[in-house]
């Protein structure tokens, strides 16, 4: 949970979803010595660069299912095909779920590596 926050969050927000991480853990049972420890050596680790793929990045918001329902959708191919915008994919998987489902951001690109012949 702290490696993704790391990743995923921006540096204003840190400090806060770090903050949330550590308390969830410690509502949980968790030992507060052992989070703080892990909490700790997760952020005082030298900073390792994201690589920089030069594609297009497409930010979600995070859904209950929405996973499920995206791949249901049809393979990655298909929707960059039939030229669906984001924002209509979003909407959709949005008015597939439950309304209480909470919203955090996640990341997704494709990544030339998967894909040699640039097929897709």
């Amino acid at each position: 949970m702290i490696d993704r926050a790391i990743s995923i969050c921006d540096k204003e927000f840190l400090a806060a979803e770090l903050a949330h991480v550590k308390a969830t853990f410690l509502y949980n049972g968790y030992p507060p010595g052992l989070v703080s420890s892990v909490v700790r050596q997760r952020t005082n680790r030298p900073e390792v660069p994201l690589p920089d793929h030069n594609v297009p990045l497409l930010l979600l918001p995070y859904y209950k299912g929405a996973g499920e329902k995206i791949r249901q959708m049809g393979h990655p191919r298909k929707i960059m095909e039939e030229a669906v915008s984001s924002s209509a994919v979003v909407e959709h998987v949005v008015a597939c779920l439950h309304p209480d489902d909470q919203v955090t951001v996640t990341r997704m690109h494709h990544d030339p590596e998967d894909d040699p012949d640039g097929t897709r």
